[in-house]
This record gives structure tokens, sequence and C-alpha cells, in this order.
């Protein structure tokens, strides 16, 4: 009977459990290939966010209306739904069939994808977590190269669009500030305008009325 050596792992199964450990250098190609993929989706972001801030302002939501819609909805098209169904009635179970329906494209997007997540390990599940439409444009036009691995080049399109729209909470804060300096700069014109036709009127009048051969003021 041979001894049982002390190096070996107390369960059968205990080294295949973990994740397997990828080269660095490896990591590091598929994120400088990914990362220029995504910088266009940044730019989309940043407009969509101010955007979105000038239409909740515009209708009357308070400035953490956005900032915790932008937090907790997924979908950034819901996001714009909820806008008009904050203002409507009370309907629960309208708005929950609304939402289910426009998120319900995201089951298409998995099924067309299921072929290029195919071999991508321990990373699929998460792959499939952070599904979203421009995840989906960039997985489906890219082409990766051949020296880089696909798993890791699809994760970090996942993980940098993710980081991206959290990005959006700035630009959304930017969007709700210009607006209300644009407001309050409007607000001071249209009070500076008034004075000054007061100011010009009153001259006017006096003007008139101590010389009346004089011309008139327009």
């Amino acid at each position: 009977m041979q001894p049982v050596s002390s190096d070996a792992p107390a369960y059968p199964d205990e080294s295949s459990a973990k994740i397997p450990k990828a080269p660095c250098g490896t990591v590091k190609r598929a994120f400088r290939a990914a990362f220029p993929h995504t910088l266009p989706i940044l730019a989309g972001f940043l407009f969509l966010g101010f955007a979105y801030g000038l239409l909740m302002r515009t209708k009357g939501f308070s400035f953490l209306y956005p900032m915790c819609m932008a937090m907790t909805i997924f979908g950034g098209s819901l996001e714009y739904v909820t806008v008009s169904m904050l203002l409507s009635a009370f309907a629960p179970l309208e708005t929950f069939l609304m939402a289910l329906l426009i998120q319900a494209r995201h089951l298409f997007y998995g099924l067309s994808l299921l072929g290029k997540y195919a071999g991508t390990g321990w990373k699929k599940p998460l792959l499939i977590f952070g599904l979203c439409d421009e995840t989906f444009s960039i997985t489906c036009s890219a082409d990766v190269p051949p020296e880089v691995d696909r798993g890791w080049f699809y994760l970090w399109v996942t993980v940098l669009l993710h980081i991206w729209r959290r990005q959006m909470l700035l630009s959304i804060a930017g969007g709700t500030i210009v607006y209300m300096l644009l407001v309050q700069m409007m607000q001071s014109l249209s009070q500076a305008n008034h004075t000054i036709f007061f100011t010009e009127s009153t001259n006017c009048i006096g003007q008139n009325s101590y010389q009346p051969h004089r011309r008139t003021c327009p």
C-alpha cells in the first residue's frame, strides 16, 4: 500500500473549483483591444445623460429623480419611458407590462450570442448578466484579433460599458445644473429687460412733459 502524498489536495475537485488564472499579458492584450471599441459608446452616454437631465428638469422633477433612476433602472430606453409613466395616473400593472415588453429584447440578444459566448468558461455567466444593447452591438460587430483571447475581450467590453454607463450620473447632473442655470439666467435677463424698459419709458415721458417742442421718443 502506497503512502498518500501530503501535497495532494484534501478534496479531489478542490483545484478545479478555483477560477483559472490567466496570464497578465493575455488580460492586458484583451483590454487594449476592447477599450477603443467602447469610446464611441462613452460619448453617446454623455450626451444622452445630459439630455435626460434636461428632460427631467423641464418636466418638473427635482434633482434627485434622474440620479436615482439612473442608478436603479437597467435599460436606458426605459428611463425615458418612465418619465411619462411618472406623470400619468398610478397604474402598476400597466407599468410592469410596459417595462417587461421593453426589456424583453434582451432574450433575443442572448439567443443570438450563444455561439459567440460558447467556450468562455467561467466568464459566460458574467457576460450573460451584463448583456445590454451596447454590449450586443459591439460583440456582434467587432472583429477579435487572433492573438487576443475572445472571452477576455468580451468581458472587458461588458465591464467597460457598465463603467461608462455609471458616468452618465455626471452628465445627468450636468444637464440638470445647466438647465437650472439657464432658467436663472433667463429670469435675470427678463427682470433686467423689464427694468430697462421701465427706465427708458420713464425718461421718455419726463422729456415729453418738460420739453414739448422736441421730437418725442419713438
